[in-house]
């Protein structure tokens, strides 16, 4: 649990939020983890390096008048660094390391807010291999406890063979772990290679992404390598190791979940489509890895899932709701209306839940429904320890046939067999607002008529381009003419792609249907 531990440093006191007081065996971890920092780090390291060994010279000889310092006294660094010394750990502290962890132990790692290349080497060590936790925030520096897991480096042991845009490769890839749970990041290793000077500077757009296309991690950043070179630095033929960290989203259902990626060019935010061995371009993210979370031991605290609209309501025995996130201040029809409950366990012995979530017009008519285990198919609630806490999202479709006007949203949990409510009266969750779209049945004018059948759902009518000739960097206009076959429960994405004869991408356009406001789900069938 969280406490408050006093932290003397050089003559003063401040009171942080520690986990629990450090045992002899996790002080030993936090020098050892000095004492491995031989890269350079600061303009005086040398210094504070000889005045440690000085110090424990004048402690091991008794001379006390040796261990007084005048200017920049140090105290907390020349004590951690002498008691290295004195433990014979300056000289191998890997191996020191290795004898003493433990995968019970923990480990305080205390640095200063600065971007220094060897502390993010260790960041991304400490992240995808410990499970953090719980950190703090003092004066000048900060704080992170971790679980400390044994020591493996990352191998690059998945062959890749993909190509992005013209000039980029990914040759190798590396997972550091294929299992984890929310406290523990995803750590990735990749290998490039360029086949040219590569002139713009490129980012990448990590995604973790559930079954259904949720993301539930994140991380967007410039690709840079080991040696902080970013991509307009990097010469032909040259190969270079790339390391990424992805968070997870506290609380986030365990289960299996698809790792992708995305290069894109820094200045325009243009992303650079990829090809596999003999196959085609492809402009949709990249997956690398599928990876599984697994159930966290230590559950996430109500200040980590910070639950925009708390609200806490027993609505079984032994499951609570604790609140949930606003949901979009408008739908339309056809549309799908994103969810997030947060749930936490009360007691052993649960049943197997499921959700059903209810728009309802003023006249009690159900104008859309949903049923869904609790926290997925993977994670059933009777799987759930004592004290679990988990952030659960769900999609509620409209039919495209839905009215305008405002809805109320109720939630109700059923009995995951018998589908037997277990609450006497559904529980509203507030209104929705479902606004109307014009529906056009008949066929407009078009310059190019190519009626072309996409599965039995929906056609393509034909289309108008606003120029047959353009010059390097105009633009060309497409206009797409589409007409719904019969209602759809899948929304589509649409790639408009400029090839030359080699079947290279000089162009694109990939978006819904009327740019995102006329999804394929959203029309009528004729």
């Amino acid at each position: 649990m969280l406490q408050d531990e006093p932290m003397t440093t050089c003559g003063s006191i401040h009171k942080h939020k520690l986990l629990g007081k450090p045992t002899r065996r996790e002080t030993l971890l936090g020098l050892i983890l000095l004492a491995s920092l031989h890269s350079f780090l600061t303009i005086d390291e040398q210094l504070w390096a000889l005045r440690a060994r000085r110090f424990a010279e004048a402690l091991h000889t008794r001379n006390l008048a040796d261990t007084y310092q005048a200017q920049h006294p140090g105290v907390v660094t020349m004590w951690l660094g002498a008691a290295s010394i004195a433990l014979g750990m300056a000289d191998d502290p890997l191996a020191t390391l290795r004898r003493l962890e433990q995968p019970s132990g923990r480990l305080w790692y205390v640095h200063e807010p600065y971007e220094v290349e060897p502390l993010r080497v260790l960041d991304q060590q400490l992240g995808s291999r410990c499970r953090k936790r719980g950190e703090a925030q003092l004066p000048l520096a900060h704080v992170t406890t971790y679980q400390l897991p044994s020591l493996v480096l990352t191998p690059l042991d998945q062959p890749q063979d993909v190509s992005f845009g013209q000039e980029l490769h990914l040759l190798r890839a590396g997972l550091a772990a294929a299992q984890m749970d929310f406290r523990q990041q995803v750590g990735v290793t990749l290998e490039w290679m360029n086949s040219a000077d590569l002139e713009q500077d490129l980012k990448i757009a990590w995604r973790v992404r559930d079954e259904e296309g949720r993301s539930w991690g994140r991380l967007d950043h410039p690709l840079m390598d080991d040696e902080d070179h970013k991509t307009s630095r990097w010469l032909a033929g040259t190969r270079h190791l790339t390391r990424h960290l992805i968070p997870l989203i506290p609380g986030l259902p365990p289960g299996p979940y698809h790792l992708s990626l995305t290069l894109y060019h820094e200045l325009t935010m243009e992303p650079l489509p990829y090809r596999e061995a003999g196959g085609t371009w492809q402009q949709v993210p990249y997956t690398l890895a599928d990876i599984e979370v697994i159930p966290c031991p230590i559950s996430p605290t109500l200040e980590e899932l910070a639950i925009p609209q708390p609200r806490r309501e027993l609505l079984a025995e032994g499951l609570a709701l604790l609140g949930w996130s606003p949901w979009p201040e408008s739908v339309r029809p056809g549309e799908s209306l994103p969810l997030e409950l947060f749930w936490e366990a009360e007691g052993e012995g649960r049943a197997d839940c499921a959700v059903k979530l209810q728009l309802q017009d003023a006249g009690g008519q159900v104008a859309a429904s949903i049923r869904a285990p609790v926290a997925g198919l993977h994670y059933p609630t009777s799987r759930w320890p004592s004290g679990e806490r988990i952030r659960a999202r769900y999609e509620l479709p409209l039919p495209a046939t839905t009215q305008p006007g405002t809805y109320s949203l109720l939630l109700t949990l059923v009995d995951g067999a018998a589908d037997q409510p277990l609450v006497p009266q559904p529980l509203p969750l507030g209104a929705v607002v479902v606004q109307g779209r014009e529906h056009r049945f008949a066929l407009p004018e078009m310059e190019h008529r190519q009626e072309v059948l996409l599965g039995q759902r929906v056609a393509l009518l034909g289309y108008d381009l606003t120029t047959a000739q353009l010059l390097p960097g105009e633009e060309l206009g497409v206009t797409l003419y589409w007409q719904a076959q019969g209602e759809m429960s899948t929304s589509y994405t649409v790639f408009v792609h400029l090839l030359d004869g080699a079947e290279r991408i000089w162009g694109q356009r990939d978006s819904p249907p009327g740019g995102g406001g006329l999804a394929h789900h959203q029309l009528g069938a004729r």
